[in-house]
């Protein structure tokens, strides 16, 4: 044991594990910072049933219409999309045979889309709806910085509250991340700049 202390004792020897020490932090450091510097695109979600076939109180005899059809269920979605990420999210990287789009089952229509707020315009953060299908929107955008985004609200009649979010997005396999329901007076403001 005390040959041990007498290694240790030497003064290269503790330069030297000082030196490995700082080394090995310094690695550590760069990479941690590596790891979290990523381009992260996440939406938060919520939800206003203004007509249901289960939550009416209104008598069988009273009709509902939207823009001249009848619906039987109406329900307000309002989504907050935006890069949650350390990096620039390029809608470049959006891979052009699986293109970015929001969607409800087959028989549910979309009645109307809108984007209610945005942090800036050169994003050109748009939204469009498939030829033949009314289940389903397109979104595209140039870029987003992190904190870059979007607010929009979608009226429908699925049963389904939340629309399913589709599409790939090279080197983020995992697409959009769901960042769970926005509660009251909670709401991620958006920054204009």
């Amino acid at each position: 044991m005390l040959e041990i202390f007498k290694f240790f004792n030497q003064g290269w020897v503790g330069s030297l594990i000082g030196v490995v020490g700082i080394i090995l932090g310094i690695v550590g450091i760069f990479s941690y910072r590596i790891s979290k510097s990523i381009a992260k695109p996440s939406y938060q979600k919520s939800s206003l049933r203004l007509i249901g076939r289960n939550e009416d109180n209104l008598p069988k005899a009273v009709k509902v219409t939207y823009k001249g059809n009848e619906v039987d269920r109406l329900t307000k979605t309002t989504l907050t999309i935006w890069n949650n990420g350390t990096e620039i999210l390029d809608g470049n990287d959006v891979v052009k045979s699986d293109p970015l789009f929001i969607s409800f089952n087959a028989n549910d229509k979309i009645l109307s889309h809108k984007i209610l707020k945005k942090t800036k315009d050169a994003n050109a953060f748009v939204l469009e709806a498939f030829e033949n299908s009314t289940n389903k929107l397109y979104f595209k955008f140039e870029y987003l910085d992190p904190n870059d985004g979007v607010v929009i609200e979608l009226l429908h009649d699925s049963e389904e509250r939340y629309p399913n979010f589709n599409g790939t997005i090279k080197g983020l396999p995992s697409g959009f991340v769901d960042q769970g329901k926005v509660l009251q007076k909670k709401e991620i403001i958006l920054k204009a700049h």
